[in-house]
């Protein structure tokens, strides 16, 4: 005697015009209730512009900084102090942008704080502290020579936020070799 197949439960079920509604309308009620909950997250997010990083720009920022300066400052240099200080740099060139370009840069922030839209334009599922840097740098070269305008422009404004904060801070002139300006007044004694 032959065992019966399987057939699950729902193939068996009478599907009629109500069940079809009723689906439909739990869909939907979903639809709405995840749509409403990320318009609340993002003008959240957007609240909390005051001209510094927002925890979701210093996370994003975390984890790129070492992605652009691999080669420039070594894994094994990137204390917490160093990220901090590096973090704190970051958040001071963007507090000294003009209204527009910081509002669009918080605005990248809160986009890439979402983890469905993070994986679409970035390829990254997993929050930005436990992102690699190996991982960072494949999004930020496919950013970086990709054929969409907007993904490159993001790449070359968080290019050069974060070498012209590691450049700019004073601390990180010795690991690059460079002595500090020149002092063209000499010593005053």
């Amino acid at each position: 005697m032959a065992a019966a197949p399987f057939e699950p439960h729902f193939l068996t079920m009478a599907f009629t015009r109500r069940t079809f509604i009723k689906a439909g309308a739990i869909g939907a009620s979903a639809l709405v209730a995840a749509g409403a909950y990320e318009t609340w997250r993002l003008r959240r997010c957007a609240a909390g512009d005051q001209g510094a990083l927002s925890p979701a720009g210093r996370a994003l920022f975390a984890a790129v900084l070492p992605a652009f300066l691999d080669g420039v400052v070594l894994p094994s240099a990137w204390t917490p102090a160093l990220m901090a200080t590096a973090l704190d740099g970051v958040e001071r060139t963007v507090a000294a942008l003009s209204p527009a370009a910081r509002a669009e840069l918080h605005q990248l922030f809160c986009l890439l704080d979402q983890r469905a839209v993070r994986f679409a334009l970035t390829g990254v599922w997993s929050e930005w502290r436990s992102v690699d840097v190996a991982t960072a740098k494949r999004f930020l070269e496919r950013w970086r020579f990709g054929r969409q305008a907007m993904l490159t422009s993001a790449y070359q404004g968080l290019h050069d936020i974060c070498y012209g904060s590691w450049y700019a801070n004073p601390s990180s002139w010795p690991m690059t070799g460079y002595p500090g300006p020149p002092n063209i007044l000499g010593s005053a004694a």
